[in-house]
């Protein structure tokens, strides 16, 4: 679980974590590309409103939205370390009508962060 303040988020993963500049400041969302895209646009909106709602916004205020591709679970997975090794906090989306797998993850962070990733 994710402490802030006296709210607690147990879908928001890290804590602390660089800081993005005002000028770099965007959300980034990343979606499996093994999903489809009418089905990956959905979950990634999902990620992003369960961002929003778990209260990280960072800093962002509707700024630059940023949707990327991971090819699968897997893809997902190895992003959710190296964010999590990096202490960049990120939000995890679960769908229901597919066993509560992750599809999607949302996190605000330097552009570097995802540099070389292709968009969804």
């Amino acid at each position: 679980m994710h402490h802030c303040g006296d709210r607690i988020f147990p879908r928001t993963v890290g804590a602390g974590g660089a800081r993005p500049s005002a000028a770099d400041r965007r959300v980034y969302v990343l979606i499996r590309n093994d999903l489809g895209p009418s089905y990956g646009a959905v979950q990634g909106g999902h990620a992003l409103a369960e961002h929003l709602l778990r209260g990280k916004r960072e800093g962002w205020d509707n700024d630059t939205l940023v949707y990327l591709a991971v090819d699968d679970m897997r893809g997902l997975e190895q992003q959710m370390s190296r964010l999590h090794e990096r202490s960049i906090p990120f939000t995890v989306f679960r769908e229901p009508d597919i066993g509560y797998e992750i599809t999607a993850l949302a996190c605000a962070c330097d552009k570097r962060e995802f540099s070389g990733f292709r968009l969804f």
